[in-house]
């Protein structure tokens, strides 16, 4: 059962309690807050930092974060001007990933910034793709869907529309009814779109098979269940389950875990698939596209669920995904997928998009600065080897040579990598560091392996001790006002309704909200291939979860069209903007995530 709101939590929100119902409620707060405090001082220390390779290349650099946020919208506007991404399959990307990708970057580029640049065209662009074609690709992958859904998603957390977050929900609930294996059609070995037996053999595994999403979507005889589509769906159900507090998505995001951690996880990374009616795992394919949903699911859950267990998961996927020598070379840069025509270039952009969520979210951390230190080697290595000169044009190896024309994969990863970079990097008027990309970095707290913080035991001590007392004075303020209040009630006759919520804080950008192809009412409708207009038939209600507790290549290419045209036009005026974007009034910049 998930999270009660915050409201039943409250004892503030308790408009009918006595006075002596009150007191009591509020006594009982007062001591678990000091419980919790002492169970917090006396517990053992957390992990220990994670240690930086010596061998890592570049794990600071003094290049400001007005500096790294120009390379950032720089290489997105050059995509834009470069990809006709409205043209759909004539735009010459390989896959409906890259159509996500661009939108998700875009909002996560805003997200990070605190502005809201893009807005326009991610609306636009969104809105005409979904309107035109639908979500599935050709042939339709149920991983088309979770890739559009965290696209929505990341642009509903942007820029706070509706329509967004009902169109993650549609996406969805669009794979959970055509590919989710719930508790029971686990149990029976059939459902979950297939129209054959997918129990897996006697002595296969002692694990439960409900979690699993499978990959393809019209052969319904096919029973693999794939990283990249478990992946996000995985994520998705963790951001959906954060953000509406419906259990749906939580048993979905839980189950999902579960599978991947029962029938993928080997212990230092994500294997590819695995095939429930034969019991067969690939072994073979092996690249960080897999780790990339895992990690930003993961640190997404265990952020909501505050689970200890899955922090430690986190920080030992995290520490054997960035050193596995499959993608990371001894200097700490990802060397995978170089050849400037291979379809997957842009993954390893993706990749660090997840580090960047696990970062956010533990801040403070010896995992943020690890992955500090990482993610920062991988930006010092494109602006120095893979960023051509005089040019925003990127090439598919982060080790170079730099090629002075345009690659699609290059730049989408690019942008992934300059985000991150400026994500965490503190802003200017309060850091003091200078110098620009390519300089020799110097030293800094932030990414040095050697840095080292401790608290005095007496300060903690004193800090709890005097965090009680404040407790304490705000417990008798508290009830001091409380009963003049309902004193002054009593007398003019009138309730006192603590109940009411206070008004919704007025969105902070403005979007011309698209609408559905039908009303959204969870669970979706059915979505059709690209490339024709289609309608949409009602599918029967999802099946409830039962939720378990865990322990701890089949990608196909697809092509895609997309979105309202971008006016190549205005890009020059994109880039001209950015710095009236970066020194004018800006938007409150997203929230640190507390453990």
């Amino acid at each position: 059962m998930g999270p009660r709101s915050a409201r039943s939590l409250d004892p503030y929100f308790a408009p009918a309690a006595s006075y002596r119902e009150f007191c009591s409620t509020m006594l009982s707060w007062s001591v678990g807050v000091a419980a919790l405090a002492f169970i917090w001082l006396i517990s053992p220390a957390a992990p220990q930092d994670l240690a930086i390779p010596p061998d890592w290349v570049n794990t600071t650099s003094n290049s400001t974060r007005d500096s790294r946020e120009i390379l950032a919208n720089s290489a997105a506007a050059t995509f834009l001007a470069e990809v006709n991404v409205a043209a759909g399959a004539s735009a010459g990307l390989p896959s409906i990933r890259y159509f996500t990708s661009i939108y998700a970057v875009l909002s996560l580029q805003d997200y990070y910034s605190g502005n809201s640049s893009w807005s326009d065209t991610v609306s636009n662009g969104m809105q005409g793709y979904y309107q035109q074609y639908g979500l599935y690709g050709v042939p339709p992958l149920n991983n088309a869907p979770a890739y559009w859904g965290l696209a929505f998603f990341y642009a509903y957390r942007t820029y706070r529309q509706q329509f967004y977050l009902d169109l993650a929900m549609m996406a969805h609930n669009l794979t959970y009814n055509n590919a989710f294996v719930t508790s029971s059609a686990a149990a029976s070995g059939t459902g979950s779109g297939r129209n054959v037996s997918f129990t897996p053999p006697p002595g296969c595994t002692n694990a439960t098979i409900a979690g699993g999403v499978f990959f393809k979507q019209d052969q319904l005889n096919d029973t693999i269940v794939n990283a990249e589509t478990i992946g996000p769906f995985m994520a998705l159900s963790a951001y959906l389950y954060e953000q509406t507090n419906q259990q749906l998505y939580s048993d979905a995001a839980e189950l999902s875990l579960n599978f991947i951690v029962n029938h993928l996880w080997n212990g230092t990374y994500v294997r590819d698939s695995f095939v429930m009616a034969s019991c067969q795992t690939d072994n073979v394919t092996m690249n960080t596209f897999n780790q990339a949903f895992f990690v930003e699911g993961l640190s997404v859950w265990a952020n909501v669920t505050k689970s200890t267990t899955l922090s430690s998961l986190l920080q030992t996927a995290v520490a054997s995904t960035t050193t596995l020598k499959t993608w990371t070379l001894p200097n700490g840069v990802v060397a995978e997928d170089t050849d400037r025509d291979n379809s997957d270039a842009d993954t390893k952009g993706v990749f660090l998009r997840g580090l960047t969520e696990a970062r956010m979210r533990n801040p403070g951390t010896g995992l943020a600065t690890y992955i500090d230190a990482y993610l920062t080697v991988q930006f010092n290595a494109v602006i120095n080897n893979a960023l051509a000169s005089g040019t925003s044009f990127y090439t598919t190896s982060w080790s170079g040579p730099p090629v002075s024309s345009f690659s699609a994969g290059g730049n989408l990863a690019a942008v992934d990598v300059m985000n991150s970079a400026f994500s965490i990097t503190k802003p200017s008027n309060t850091s003091t560091s200078t110098g620009g990309s390519g300089e020799v970095p110097t030293p800094s707290e932030s990414a040095n392996p050697n840095s080292k913080r401790s608290l005095n035991a007496g300060a903690i001590a004193g800090g709890v001790i005097g965090g009680l007392v404040a407790a304490a004075v705000i417990l008798f303020a508290t009830l001091l006002s409380w009963r003049r209040r309902r004193a002054r009630a009593i007398e003019e006759g009138m309730v006192v309704d603590d109940s009411v919520a206070p008004a919704a804080r007025p969105d902070s950008t403005t979007a011309e909200p698209f609408m559905l192809q039908t009303p959204f009412t969870p669970p979706p409708v059915k979505g059709e291939p690209t490339y024709s207009s289609h309608q949409h038939d009602p599918s029967s209600p999802a099946t409830q979860l039962e939720a378990t507790t865990a322990p701890g290549s089949s990608r196909t290419t697809e092509q895609e069209t997309t979105s309202e045209p971008v006016d190549p036009g205005e890009l020059p005026n994109l880039v001209r903007r950015l710095y009236t974007m970066l020194h004018g009034p800006q938007e409150e910049p997203p929230p640190r995530y507390e453990n």
